[in-house]
């Protein structure tokens, strides 16, 4: 009887240290910074896409909820984006402006854009403000004597056109 009491202590004493232990573990995971609700990127912008630049041919993948391999999420409303900013300013501060670094690396936020018909995507990075970020178009154009898809690469508070992406690279040639 004796060493069922011992037994009952020592399990319980090992299931606390558990508990306690992925208690601990679970407050020093990453900061969210609001990234919630995951951007699902319109159908015709999705893709591996080849461009030039430079005299170089670059490949663009764009999928369902990621552009360039960094992760898209919807943007925030303003009261809960002004609370995440003034948080990440004071945050970078602190840590000689390194945070904003790491979390631009990894996530952006997006909406969606309309325009001559055509619906594409604007991604901007995470929690910045406006007149930055990048512009996806699908858009068709001729190339070969063919109609072709083809997306229309912008950049901006204005848009403006940077360059055309297209599904192969002689196309992009």
């Amino acid at each position: 009887m004796h060493k069922n009491k011992k037994l009952i202590v020592i399990s319980f004493t090992i299931l606390m240290g558990l508990g306690l232990t992925g208690m601990r573990a679970s407050k020093v995971q990453a900061i969210s910074w609001g990234t919630k609700v995951p951007y699902v990127t319109p159908k015709q912008t999705r893709g591996t896409w080849y461009y030039k630049e430079n005299g170089t041919i670059k490949k663009l993948v764009i999928t369902a909820h990621t552009s360039r391999g960094k992760k898209l999420y919807k943007i925030l409303p303003a009261k809960e984006f002004n609370k995440m900013s003034a948080k990440l300013i004071r945050a970078d501060e602190k840590n000689h402006y390194r945070v904003s670094k790491k979390i631009s690396a990894k996530w952006l936020q997006a909406k969606t854009i309309h325009k001559h018909g055509a619906i594409g995507f604007n991604a901007d990075g995470w929690l910045a403000g406006a007149g930055n970020g990048t512009y996806f178009l699908p858009i068709q154009k001729i190339r070969h004597g063919k109609k072709v898809p083809t997306l229309r690469i912008g950049y901006g508070a204005g848009n403006w056109r940077m360059t055309y992406a297209y599904k192969s690279k002689a196309l992009a040639k």
